[in-house]
């Protein structure tokens, strides 16, 4: 999308599957740009309109993080999901239990939440309660966090512990049960979870989330964005 970066990238090889991205650039997104004119290649290949969205229901065929669907925020300012591992994964994403991976704020291609930024960006110094790799967290952070609208990168992952608490005890018996990653997707959807994705390359499982600029992130459905939040 012109005048906005593409998706989370390490190399341009990630870009391939996106229609207008062409490398990956030195910010770590995707982009149309092309570095021998220094204009977007999408648009000057197309004249197509984007299209529309007036609602946080409206359907919309673009996809998000690890292929869910493009998330309309509506009228609510900041919008993603609660990605929780089910343990059953490829190496990475493989543990005995169920964990969280994180908040993330679908932005640019992978939603219409705004970016916004945090009162103070310096890395995590510290292991929050939920996780057991800083590296990790710090990745998460620069990622993600920095966009969430948190006042630093404590406030993110403390709400990233808080609200994955609960859904997590609803998954971690059924893990120890031997359970499938669908049965955990429908207890939490039985729970009153709203569960936006269901990602069976990773093994993972979307919550819906939602904040106001007060970045204090919500789970919530998509039809309740600006009610909840």
């Amino acid at each position: 999308i012109p005048d906005q970066h593409g998706p989370a990238c390490s190399s341009d090889s990630d870009c391939a599957a996106y229609d207008s991205c062409i490398r990956c650039a030195s910010s770590g997104f995707c982009t149309c740009v092309d570095t021998s004119t220094g204009q977007c290649a999408a648009a000057a290949s197309s004249t197509a309109k984007p299209a529309t969205i007036t609602n946080a229901t409206a359907v919309d065929h673009r996809r998000g993080l690890g292929g869910a669907p493009f998330m309309n925020c509506g009228s609510t300012p900041l919008c993603g999901v609660l990605v929780l591992e089910s343990g059953y994964g490829p190496p990475d994403y493989h543990h005995d239990v169920p964990c969280v991976h994180g908040i993330w704020p679908q932005i640019g291609s992978y939603g219409s939440s705004q970016c916004i930024a945090p009162s103070d960006s310096s890395d995590p110094t510290s292991m929050a309660s939920c996780y057991d790799d800083l590296g990790f967290m710090t990745h998460e952070w620069e990622k993600h966090g920095t966009c969430a609208g948190v006042k630093d990168s404590n406030d993110f992952f403390n709400q990233v512990c808080s609200l994955s608490a609960q859904p997590l005890s609803v998954m971690q018996p059924l893990k120890a049960q031997g359970q499938s990653l669908a049965d955990m997707a429908s207890a939490l959807k039985n729970g009153g979870y709203p569960v936006y994705y269901v990602d069976d390359v990773d093994s993972q499982i979307y919550i819906s989330v939602c904040a106001s600029n007060d970045g204090q992130w919500k789970i919530a459905d998509i039809s309740q964005f600006s009610t909840v939040c």
